[in-house]
């Protein structure tokens, strides 16, 4: 789970948790090419 401050259209919307799948069915670190990655502007 990451929590992220969530803005849209420049107006900050709060704290929102997002569920996100970072390791395969092995346990290893998924790779981009693995996982659907949403772009973030930080």
């Amino acid at each position: 789970m990451v929590f992220l401050q969530l803005e849209i259209n420049e107006k900050n919307q709060g704290v929102h948790a997002f569920i996100c799948q970072i390791r395969d069915a092995d346990g290893l670190i998924m790779s981009e090419s693995q996982g659907e990655f949403i772009e973030f502007n930080c």
